[in-house]
C-alpha cells in the first residue's frame, strides 16, 4: 500500500534481458518471424505482414525500453503497438488464426511463465548444422551471462521489499527455494505470481515490464480480478502511494455508543483529499480489489482485536504507564500494549499494516 521502489541493481539485472531481447526483435526484423510461427503453411501476406510489424515494433523498443518503461510509457507503448497493428495487421486477408501466430510469437519473446517465472535466460542461440549451414533460433536457458547471476521472478519479489499483497496488503506474497524439505534463500525457484496491471494475454509485449508486474496475492490476482481489465483510473502501486491518498477510519459514535465492541460494518475508507473524492484512484482500486469488503467480512477478527486493543489501552492510559514504567516508552511499549512498532515506511512489510497506523 506504499508505493513500490524498484531498487537499482534490479533494474541493471533486468536490462540484461532487455538488450537480450532487442537483439531477438533485430533479428525478427530481418524477416526470420515465420522460423516462430506455428503454421504448417504460409501465406506471402503473413510473411510480409510479420516482416513489417516487428521492424516496427523494433523501432519502437529502441525509442522506449519496453521492460524499463515507466507508468506513462506503458501507456504510449499500448497506443504505439496499437497502431502498428491497426496499420498493419488488418484487412480482409488478415484472420484470427493470423493472429494468434504474432501473440504466440509475441509470448514466446517476452515469456514471463516460461523465462521470468523460472529465472531462465532467454538469448538467441546459433547451430552449425551438418551441411555446413547455421540455424538460429529463440531459446530459453538456466545460464546466464558470463559474471552475472540469474535473475528472474522471485528474485525480484524479494528485491522489493514487500512480504503481504500489494493491493490488500492482508495476504501474504513470499518467494522462497525447498531444498531437501528445508525453506532457503537461493534463486527463490517458489515464489507468488505477479498480478499483471495490463494484463498479459491482451499485452504480450508488457509481459515482462517490471512496473507491470504488481506482487499480489492469490486473491485479488486470481479469485476477485481473474486477468480481467482494470479501470483505467485505477492506481498502479508503482504509481503512488495508496496511504498518502486515503485512510481507514472506524465511525465515532460507534466508540460513544459500543466502546469497544468492534462492528465491521463501521469501518470506512475516505479520501486524504476532499477534492479527490470522486476521482481518487486509490478510491478506484479499492472497488476493483474489494479491499474493504475484504476487511470487513473475511477479517473482522484480526482488525476487531486490535481496535478492542487500541480501545482498552487509549493514549491516555498509555501515557500514563509510560510515566511509571519508562522502560517501556516509545516503540518498545507500543509493540508490548498493540504490536506495533512499524511506522509509514515499513506498511509493505506489515499485514494490515496501512489500516493498523491510521487506527493509531
Amino acid at each position: 500500500m506504499q508505493k513500490l521502489i524498484i531498487p537499482a541493481y534490479a533494474l541493471r539485472q533486468h536490462r540484461l534481458l532487455s538488450d537480450s531481447i532487442k537483439k531477438i526483435l533485430e533479428w525478427l526484423a530481418s524477416g526470420n518471424a515465420l522460423y516462430l510461427s506455428s503454421r504448417a503453411s504460409y501465406s506471402i501476406k503473413l510473411s510480409r505482414t510479420l516482416l513489417q510489424y516487428f521492424k516496427q515494433l523494433y523501432a519502437l523498443y529502441k525509442k522506449v525500453d519496453f521492460l524499463l518503461a515507466d507508468i506513462k510509457q506503458m501507456s504510449a507503448i499500448i497506443e504505439e503497438e496499437e497502431k502498428i497493428r491497426n496499420t498493419i495487421c488488418s484487412g480482409k486477408k488478415w484472420s484470427e488464426e493470423d493472429e494468434k501466430q504474432l501473440n504466440g510469437i509475441l509470448v514466446r519473446i517476452f515469456g514471463y511463465d516460461e523465462g521470468f517465472s523460472k529465472s531462465k535466460y532467454i538469448h538467441l542461440e546459433t547451430k552449425p548444422l551438418s551441411n555446413g549451414g547455421e540455424r538460429t533460433s529463440i531459446v530459453y536457458s538456466d545460464e546466464w551471462p558470463k559474471g552475472n547471476n540469474s535473475w528472474g521472478a522471485g528474485k525480484y519479489l524479494r528485491a522489493l521489499r514487500i512480504r503481504y499483497c500489494a493491493y490488500c496488503n492482508a495476504e501474504s506474497v513470499s518467494a522462497f527455494d525447498d531444498i531437501n524439505g528445508h525453506l532457503v534463500s537461493g534463486d527463490y525457484s517458489h515464489h507468488t505470481a505477479f498480478d499483471h496491471f495490463y494484463e498479459k494475454t491482451k499485452y504480450p509485449f508488457l509481459a515482462l515490464t517490471l512496473r507491470n508486474l504488481v506482487p499480489a496475492c492469490f486473491r485479488c490476482n486470481t479469485m476477485i480480478r481473474n486477468a480481467k481489465p482494470l479501470n483505467k483510473q485505477c492506481l498502479n502501486p508503482y504509481d503512488g502511494s495508496f496511504d498518502e491518498l486515503v485512510s481507514f477510519k472506524y465511525d465515532k459514535k460507534t466508540v460513544e455508543e459500543y466502546y469497544w465492541k468492534y462492528d465491521p460494518k463501521h469501518l470506512l475508507l475516505e479520501s486524504r483529499n476532499p477534492l479527490l473524492t470522486n476521482n481518487n484512484p486509490a478510491i478506484v482500486l479499492n472497488d476493483e480489489f474489494r479491499i474493504l469488503d475484504c476487511y470487513k467480512t473475511l477479517y473482522d477478527v484480526e482488525i476487531g482485536e486490535f481496535y478492542r486493543k487500541l480501545i482498552w489501552y487509549n493514549r491516555h492510559q498509555l501515557d500514563g504507564t509510560f510515566t511509571s514504567f519508562p522502560q517501556l516508552s516509545g516503540s518498545i511499549g507500543r509493540k508490548f500494549f498493540l504490536g506495533v512498532t512499524f511506522n509509514k515506511c515499513d506498511i509493505n512489510l506489515h499485514r494490515f499494516g496501512k489500516l493498523f497506523l491510521d487506527f493509531l
